[in-house]
């Protein structure tokens, strides 16, 4: 366990808290269970809650099936350190995001944070030859489709027997639009920390290089308002906020307020911390606060945190399913052709042959989902 980062008692407190508000919002016992079976919020939970809990040991069971099967990670995290190597020797400065990164510096058990592919930045001008370098390595480009908005990056995948490795290449920190180019990689790079290794070199955990704790609090809570209210990775994303913030001293705090203000997110910071207080019982200074709020004030305001106002997942129901409104508004959106600012997620150049490639998968995913479970 990483008990020199996380207080456990405080994270298991945080997520039986996650758990109650959660099952109130579900009719009955049964419908919180189906709820929670496709949620990434599973196997925290079922770390978390006694086993006096009437749902304790069904959630254990399903926990323990999505283990051994997302343990078919470790030669994924073999891929990654592989993929790694190959964009340093290339001359590049990946970091990696999210995912792996959070799992092994910020949670108490690195398995509780599934993640569905890697997530490495690099510098806008390395994109060239990050993507020569996992060509190279055996990935292949795949075009991205998965929001209309999202921009500044790039899916590349490669098979490794009966798995599939999947990156998400970024060359900007921010992929939505509303909040593209908020960072500076520069910036990013020169405080950069080692990924967290606690078992030694030659554990299972992946080595290299990762942002800094009040880098990761900014990024984590501008991807919280990126993510649609109707999908399931909302909580977890929340709970990363929480942990992250958990972890961090009194030097930290004051280098997330600054982190914040350079990159003018200090209200969407704020707000996921509130989100994060009431739903993980996380408890964030006073002062820490207002001082975001006061640098708030200047700042272009995203309408992302508007359209957060009334309807938020804290106070959501968990989903298996998403409504078919919300499944047509998807296949509408890729059925328009990519906007300019979204031409480099598909090739490294603006040929008509690699654009009509584009289009063409972005057609077929949008009708795909469109009559998709």
């Amino acid at each position: 366990m990483h008990t020199d980062v996380i207080n456990v008692d405080e994270a298991q407190r945080g997520l039986a808290r996650y758990s109650e508000v959660k099952r109130r919002l579900c009719a009955s016992d049964a419908d919180f269970l189906a709820q929670l079976l496709k949620h990434r919020m599973l196997l925290p939970l079922a770390w978390a809650l006694p086993s006096s809990t009437p749902l304790a040991y069904a959630i254990n069971v399903v926990a323990k099936q999505l283990e051994t099967d997302s343990v078919g990670s470790h030669r994924l995290k073999v891929a990654l350190g592989l993929a790694l190597a190959s964009l340093e020797k290339a001359g590049c400065r990946p970091l990696l995001l999210k995912g792996h990164a959070f799992a092994q510096t910020f949670y108490p058990i690195a398995r509780l944070r599934r993640s569905t592919d890697d997530d490495i930045l690099v510098a806008p001008e390395e994109r060239r030859a990050a993507h020569e370098a996992l060509c190279a390595a055996g990935y292949a480009p795949r075009t991205f489709g998965a929001l209309h908005r999202i921009c500044g990056q790039a899916t590349y995948t490669k098979r490794c027997l009966d798995s599939v490795h999947l990156i998400d290449l970024h060359w900007y920190l921010g992929n939505t639009f509303e909040y593209f180019q908020r960072f500076s990689f520069g910036d990013l790079h020169a405080q950069k920390v080692a990924l967290r290794n606690s078992s030694g070199v030659d554990s299972d955990e992946v080595q290299g290089w990762q942002l800094a704790p009040w880098h990761s609090l900014v990024h984590a809570s501008m991807h919280y308002f990126t993510e649609p209210l109707e999908w399931e990775r909302s909580d977890i994303v929340l709970l990363d906020v929480a942990l992250i913030a958990r972890s961090l001293n009194e030097l930290s705090w004051v280098k997330v307020i600054e982190a914040a203000q350079k990159s003018a997110l200090s209200g969407t910071v704020l707000a996921a911390l509130e989100r994060a207080e009431h739903l993980f019982e996380l408890k964030v200074a006073d002062a820490i606060k207002a001082k975001l709020k006061r640098s708030s004030i200047d700042e272009p305001r995203a309408s992302l945190l508007e359209k957060r106002a009334a309807q938020d997942s804290v106070f959501a129901p968990l989903r298996t399913s998403r409504s078919f409104g919300a499944k047509f508004m998807y296949a509408f959106f890729q059925l328009l052709p990519p906007p300019a600012y979204m031409r480099a997620n598909y090739a490294l150049d603006d040929s008509a042959a690699s654009l009509a490639r584009a289009y063409a998968a972005r057609l077929l995913k949008g009708v795909r989902y469109l009559f998709s479970a």
